[in-house]
Formats: structure tokens, C-alpha cells, sequence
């Protein structure tokens, strides 16, 4: 019986032997795994942080950047402001919406006129809307004004200046 026991006894340290290695074996791979994952997680958090300090130095110089769109349009603006007031007080300019009239105080036919305006890489007044032909009215009320308005090449066939025909609605302004 002994020699039963010795052998149930070795056998169940084998097998208790066998469990250890095999217990071990897991806990060395899992080690190893857990190892390899942690440093791809610090890896990863590395570059993360340094993709996250890029883009808030970006956002910083965005940020700046604006500002100095911001700063540089409103000096922009005010100096349009300004050359619009100025020229608008030099030589007779008058400004209106998006355009610039002048009224010289000489007084020249037509085509004395035009000429004048085109030496000064201007032209006659082409009346657009009613808006504008309301402004003219109300701005040389009392004085002759020529319009680019002109029938040289057709008698009778009015076009403006541009080359553009008159339209029915220019007509009832």
C-alpha cells in the first residue's frame, strides 16, 4: 500500500508541479501583455498630450491672428471712412452709396463734358434706379447736369454711356 500511496503521492505533486508551471506561465504572459499595453497606453497619452499642445499653440496663433484681422479691417475701415469724407469735402466730390458725382462749377456741352470725365478715368452719371436718379434730382436740383444717356450712334436709340440700352423702368424714374 505504501507503494500506492508514493505513487498517488507523486503523481498528485506532478500534477500540482504541472499547475504551477502552467499557473506561472499564464501570470508571466500576462505580465508581459499587461506590460506591452501599458506602455502603448503611455505611448498613445505621449502623443496625445503633444497633438493637444500643437493644437492650442494653433489656437493661439489663430486666435492672434484674428485679432490682428480684426484690428487691421477696422483700420481699414476707419481709413476708407476717412478718404471717403475727405474726398467727398476736396474738388466738389459727393459721395453716394458706392459711387462718387462731381459737379464742376465750368460749364461745357455734353460732349465737352464727357470728354472731361473720361481724361479723369471717370464718365457721365449713369442712372442705375430710382434711388440714385431721386439723389441726383435732389443734389443739383437747380443746376444742369449731364447724364451718360446718348443717342449719337441711333437717333433716338438712347443708351447709356456703358453701352448698355435703357431700360422701360430707367424711363419712368
Amino acid at each position: 500500500m505504501d507503494s500506492v500511496r508514493i505513487r498517488n503521492y507523486r503523481t498528485a505533486v506532478v500534477c500540482l508541479v504541472l499547475l504551477c508551471v502552467l499557473l506561472l506561465t499564464a501570470v508571466i504572459v500576462l505580465c508581459v501583455t499587461l506590460t506591452q499595453e501599458r506602455q502603448q497606453l503611455i505611448s498613445k497619452n505621449e502623443n496625445l498630450t503633444n497633438e493637444r499642445e500643437q493644437l492650442t499653440h494653433k489656437n493661439t496663433n489663430l486666435t492672434n491672428e484674428r485679432e490682428q484681422l480684426i484690428l487691421k479691417n477696422t483700420n481699414l475701415t476707419n481709413e476708407r471712412d476717412q478718404l471717403r469724407s475727405e474726398l467727398q469735402i476736396v474738388d466738389g466730390w459727393i459721395n453716394y452709396q458706392l459711387s462718387f458725382y462731381y459737379m464742376s462749377n465750368e460749364t461745357r456741352s455734353w460732349t465737352e463734358s464727357r470728354r472731361y470725365c473720361t481724361e479723369r478715368g471717370a464718365d457721365l452719371i449713369i442712372i442705375n434706379n430710382k434711388e440714385e436718379n431721386d439723389f441726383v434730382k435732389t443734389m443739383f436740383d437747380k443746376t444742369t447736369v449731364y447724364i451718360g444717356l446718348t443717342d449719337n450712334e441711333v437717333e433716338g436709340r438712347w443708351k447709356w454711356v456703358d453701352g448698355y440700352g435703357v431700360l422701360d423702368s430707367q424711363m419712368d424714374t
